[in-house]
């Protein structure tokens, strides 16, 4: 996106404690976390390492991605380092800048003072709810190919669908799985039900997680593939054929996924469903994380999200992330 600006940050957390930039500025007292602008050459973690040594003098090792957020323009992405506790000191451009009318202070933090303090933006406090929260984990798996004889419009299996949900289930055997859910569409309870029966949980069929509904525009592979493309990419108001919004889409799942996090607090679900809703709710979650290669078949992405395929989310105090592969 033009003009699009990209930060990294750190959620350092050592012993209970968070770290933060104390900052007083035109008479107004706030907290932010270590990290700024992305520069030129840089990757995102290599931003996030360097804006902490140059605002606060540690050196860090990154552990994990915890989020990125796309707010309007903006891109911001977290990640939770680890890093040796010892004496704070400042640097870098922020000491430049540091003065009695603004005031750039690195120090430690209760955790449980966070809401506190004035931790600012709200990505920066959503990110840190993230790592300290309980995660759960939601599997979004496609189900395996299928067919449609007559009479039959939820679709049945074929020999290479059963295949693909057997591998499917045989990943999943050592996931730890809580719970298997699955769309009400018989593609889809085809494959949970072999998945289910791997992982030794029932099959639970839930509304809302049917595949996209289109309208009266001509099917053709290249409108298709647009209105995918365009989910991924965030543009959730794109239609699929004349049909439903990728926002119409979430609207029905973000709902369904979000009461199974709840329930299911620090475990893992397993979610069969469908290609298109499944990129709507990527696209929502973490619009242009993922893309579609050209040619081919336009549900298979870099996710690889070919039929019986499956791609992670993590659900921690009422965030979304998609975890790097």
């Amino acid at each position: 996106m033009s003009g699009a600006r990209r930060r990294s940050a750190a959620v350092v957390i050592e012993d209970g404690r968070l770290l933060v930039i104390g900052r007083r500025k035109d008479g107004r007292e706030y907290a932010v976390l270590p990290g700024g602008g992305i520069e030129d050459g840089e990757t995102e973690r290599e931003a996030c390492l360097r804006e902490l040594r140059e605002e606060t003098g540690l050196e860090g090792v990154v552990v994990e991605e915890l989020v990125t957020l796309s707010p309007g323009a903006d891109s911001a992405t977290y990640f939770r380092v680890r890093a040796q506790v010892e004496d704070l000191v400042l640097g870098g451009p922020e000491l430049d800048r540091s003065s009695d009318a603004n005031v750039y202070s690195p120090q430690w933090v209760p955790v449980e003072d966070v809401e506190g303090i004035g931790l600012v933006p709200e990505s920066a406090r959503a990110a840190v709810r993230n790592a300290t929260g309980r995660r759960t984990t939601i599997i979004l798996a496609r189900h395996g190919e299928a067919a449609y004889p007559e009479g039959e419009d939820g679709g049945v299996l074929t020999e290479a669908g059963l295949e693909q949900a057997r591998a499917l289930a045989e990943r999943m055997s050592d996931r730890g799985v809580d719970a298997v859910v699955s769309s009400e569409l018989s593609r889809a309870r085809q494959t949970a039900g072999i998945v289910a029966e791997r992982v030794g949980r029932e099959v639970q069929v839930l509304p809302g997680l049917h595949e996209y509904r289109s309208g009266d525009e001509p099917y053709s592979i290249p409108a298709l593939g647009a209105a995918l493309m365009a989910w991924l990419a965030g543009d959730l108001e794109a239609r699929m054929l004349g049909g439903e919004s990728g926002a119409e889409i979430v609207r029905r799942v973000l709902p369904v996924l979000e009461d199974l996090a709840r329930r299911h607090e620090g475990g893992t679900v397993v979610v069969l469903m469908h290609g298109g809703a499944i990129l709507a709710t990527l696209g929502s979650i973490a619009p242009g994380r993922t893309g579609l290669p050209t040619g081919g078949d336009p549900y298979r992405l870099e996710t690889d999200l070919a039929g019986g395929s499956d791609v992670t989310l993590e659900h921690a105090s009422g965030t979304w992330s998609l975890p790097p592969r």
